[in-house]
């Protein structure tokens, strides 16, 4: 199995998208999923998203994202809520990279 990447997108690629990589390390170190983890802005996104197996974002930023079809994306609305960030990353990475999870 290979390692899983996932992409933060934040507007500016800063403050909001390394609080989102705060919570998913913690939410990745709690279940167990092999991972590494990126933040970019949006600017920036469309160039890396390509190479994703997950993305995260905001409700409003996936609006302007351009995710490539097959790309699970999962998007929250409180990035430092880390009980929402690890039901919605869960919730992907069960549905699609179940061998991911150690159990």
């Amino acid at each position: 199995m290979r390692r899983l990447k996932i992409i933060a997108v934040c507007g500016h690629g800063q403050g909001s998208s390394l609080v989102m990589r705060m919570q998913l390390e913690n939410v990745i170190a709690d279940m167990g999923i092999d991972a590494m983890m990126e933040c970019t802005c949006v600017a920036e996104a469309t160039g890396m998203v390509r190479f994703a197996d997950v993305i995260v974002t905001t409700d409003s930023l996936a609006k302007i994202v351009d995710i490539p079809e097959g790309i699970p994306l999962v998007t929250v609305r409180n990035l430092i809520d880390a009980d929402e960030v690890a039901t919605k990353l869960k919730a992907v990475v069960e549905e699609h990279y179940p061998e991911a999870i150690s159990r």
